[in-house]
């Protein structure tokens, strides 16, 4: 996490410590966790200067001014809970998922009282959790094959299902028109649930076997994501979401660096292969058969190569399956 002042923030899960880096001069500082081997992990840094973490082998919450340094830690309600993903609301609340614990829990920044609230599948594993501009949280249940959202103000509590049991889904998001992205590392795709439709769509992605931990969208909606196993970074851009199938089915390989005297060649549209669409069917979590259809999506995969400096080979890839999955509030 980046600091007003851009500090970079990060955690230490192996050291149990909470690390602090100056751009400017290179220089590290630590602030160790008051439980020994704590397992600090993923960082969230308030607006008021609060940086909230989830401490996994002491089923803790952290929390550290790091204004003062002084960290505090709140013990989860469930005895190793395991806890994993985290979020701050609007009132400077965190809320976090317990992967072992199957809870979605809520430290209060005023009294530290801690709340668990459990989700109607029973051992879900709560993995990640976001939060939407209605202070609607939304998390992932890795175990369970779903995605759940909890409604703080009516207690409310719903799941969607995706296409599988064994989806594993991961990471999770919410983009500035509410649509909710999340990561699906059990079947290598990624999810959009949205709200306005209340329709779930799963999107394969062009590398195999991906694993997506992390998942963010910037102002422009574009939604961001690295590929641990492929060890490339990718992008679903905002303009491709939604163009018609006969605009965006077709894969464009970016041309080789071209000399700097000489212009890259242009290639003519109509030597483009558009590979034709085949319609698919697809068992609902209902049991109802649902049509699927092959779309596009446009996805920038950036690969980088680990270890070498300064190579970078990029590619372009306007490709999308979408996928439909009838899951609407009954």
């Amino acid at each position: 996490m980046v600091d007003g002042q851009g500090n970079v923030w990060f955690t230490e899960v192996g050291a149990g410590k909470i690390g602090k880096l100056i751009p400017e001069t290179g220089e590290i500082s630590e602030y160790t966790t008051p439980t020994p081997n704590s397992g600090p992990h993923t960082p969230i840094l308030a607006e008021d200067g609060i940086l909230w973490f989830t401490e996994q082998r002491a089923s803790k919450i952290g929390r550290f001014d790091i204004n003062t340094g002084e960290i505090t830690e709140f013990a989860t309600l469930t005895p190793s809970a395991n806890p994993y993903g985290i979020i701050v609301d609007a009132e400077g609340d965190a809320w976090f998922a317990e992967l072992q614990g199957h809870h979605i829990g809520r430290v209060d920044a005023k009294t530290g009282a801690v709340t668990e609230y459990a989700p109607p599948t029973e051992g879900s594993g709560p993995r990640r959790i976001a939060i939407d501009s209605n202070g609607i949280l939304w998390f992932t249940e890795y175990n369970a094959g779903k995605i759940g959202s909890f409604d703080p103000k009516s207690g409310e509590m719903v799941e969607y299902d995706t296409s599988s049991e064994s989806s594993g889904p991961y990471a999770i998001w919410v983009d500035k028109y509410d649509n909710v992205w999340f990561s699906l590392t059990g079947i290598f795709k990624v999810g959009k649930f949205d709200q306005t439709t209340q329709e779930l769509h799963e999107y394969d992605l062009p590398s195999p076997e991906t694993h997506i931990k992390f998942i963010h969208t910037d102002n422009n909606g574009n939604v961001w994501f690295p590929n641990y196993n492929n060890n490339k970074v990718g992008v679903i851009l905002a303009d491709m979401q939604s163009v018609p199938d006969e605009d965006m089915e077709r894969i464009v390989d970016a041309p080789e660096p071209a000399d700097e005297d000489e212009a890259p060649e242009e290639m003519p549209e109509n030597e483009l292969e558009i590979p034709a669409a085949e319609p698919s069917s697809e068992t609902s979590a209902t049991g109802q058969i649902i049509d699927s259809e092959d779309q596009s999506v446009g996805l920038i995969m950036i690969g980088v190569a680990l270890g070498a400096v300064g190579a970078i080979a990029a590619f372009v890839l306007l490709r999308r399956k979408k996928r439909r999955i009838s899951n609407k509030i009954s």
